[in-house]
């Protein structure tokens, strides 16, 4: 399938060293949310999707932005999009960085939502006792316009609140589109390695999408099968290139990281257990060397009848032991 169609962007602005464009998709992200305050009578809110929503989704692109040049990498264009954004970025091929950056926009996204929960209640008046709430997924459209100032103030902040929760939620999973397939490489990474990393985020990916498309039927969401549908299609890309040795995500392929296995914890560990087996086998060589020239020394100036029986026994098992050593490094 030509995803082409989907990635077709409009160019916003741009400055000596960035340009930032909006997806189509993020343009009917905006109408559909108009729409749906128009349906439930909330005419006066109907605009607020149409700036809150580029607002959300650029603040968050930005915390992309700040965070890759703060690690030293660079970031030269940046994508409006549906729930995310596509910021095409250079970054040092470090686990700890990478996940920097990638967090960088939903942690962003998260501390935004939490606030505005916050803020929202203090805008209405004292007799109107509500708590902050936090919508991840579904936020409950008012019935009609607000009465007042201080409602529409609420229905802003409180809406504003649920788009950075869902972004901050949306982007922890592993899909190729979301942030989370980069900070699941960036986790794995320090454990079993880069090649083993890529790899298994490609299959959390494809859980995540089966589990998009799944929770989209149960709740007869089209939207979210939509979604659901092109994780599971850029998740087959992913996969695809992932065989043919190259990461879409990172950017970089296999035949350079070959070395950077060893870089894992698992492969440390095996390598630190090793190095310690070895340096104890060295020092149990050389007790029984230093036993064995003692005793071949008593042997050849007072005899062999000068050894007592457990000298005897001690000289026998080392003699064993030696020997089952030249054994094994002959086979």
């Amino acid at each position: 399938m030509d995803l082409s169609l989907l990635s077709w962007s409009l160019k916003l602005y741009r400055t000596s060293t960035l340009e930032v464009r909006a997806s189509w998709l993020l343009g009917i992200w905006m109408l559909f949310d108009a729409v749906r305050f128009l349906h439930v009578g909330a005419y006066a809110l109907s605009p607020i999707p149409l700036l809150l929503i580029p607002l959300v989704m650029y603040v968050h692109a930005m915390a992309h932005v700040g965070a890759a040049r703060l690690v030293g990498g660079h970031a030269d264009q940046t994508i409006l999009s549906v729930i995310n954004d596509q910021t095409s970025m250079q970054l040092p091929l470090n686990p700890a960085r990478q996940f920097v950056v990638a967090a960088a926009g939903p942690l962003t996204s998260f501390v935004i939502g939490l606030i505005c929960a916050f803020a929202a209640p203090l805008f209405l008046d004292a007799t109107s006792k509500v708590a902050p709430h936090l919508h991840f997924i579904f936020w409950p459209y008012p019935a009609g316009n607000p009465a007042n100032f201080g409602q529409f103030m609420y229905f802003t902040l409180d809406y504003f609140s649920h788009l950075n929760l869902l972004i901050f939620l949306i982007n922890l999973l592993a899909c190729a589109m979301f942030d989370g397939a980069r900070m699941w490489r960036a986790i794995l990474w320090p454990l079993f390695g880069l090649t083993r990393a890529i790899r298994w985020t490609v299959m959390l990916s494809f859980a995540c999408a089966i589990l998009i498309i799944g929770l989209s039927l149960y709740l007869t969401d089209w939207m979210l099968m939509f979604f659901g549908v092109i994780c599971l299609l850029m998740t087959l890309h992913e996969h695809r290139s992932v065989k043919l040795g190259f990461d879409p995500v990172l950017q970089i392929e296999f035949d350079t990281i070959h070395d950077r296995r060893s870089q894992s914890w698992f492969g440390r560990w095996q390598q630190r257990r090793k190095i310690r087996a070895l340096e104890r086998q060295e020092r149990e060589e050389r007790e029984e060397q230093e036993i064995l020239d003692r005793l071949l020394t008593k042997v050849s100036e007072h005899g062999l009848p000068a050894l007592s029986e457990v000298e005897r026994a001690t000289l026998q098992r080392i003699s064993r032991k030696q020997k089952a050593r030249q054994e094994t490094e002959i086979s």
